[in-house]
């Protein structure tokens, strides 16, 4: 499967756990072309807020249940971070 951001930034990959892990591939994704950092920040964050983030889902940590829509937008709202529209 193929997923292509707005500015055409394709990643390539399986969704493992999927079609609602298409908003973690593309943000976790970002890692592979983005800023490390920014990569490694969300996690923590994710990590203080007892969440797990990874490129399947943003979950609860103890429950392991998915607590995103699948979206960038909503990863982006949960993590309570901007979301910048290309």
């Amino acid at each position: 499967m193929v997923l292509t951001t707005r500015n055409g930034t394709a990643y390539q990959g399986s969704l493992h756990g999927g079609p609602r892990a298409a908003g973690a591939i593309l943000v976790v994704g970002a890692f592979f072309t983005g800023p490390m950092a920014l990569n490694v920040f969300q996690r923590q964050r994710a990590k203080r807020m007892g969440m797990a983030f990874s490129q399947n889902a943003l979950a609860d940590r103890e429950t392991g249940r998915q607590l995103d829509d699948g979206t960038e937008q909503d990863i982006y709202r949960i993590l309570r971070m901007p979301y910048l529209e290309a």
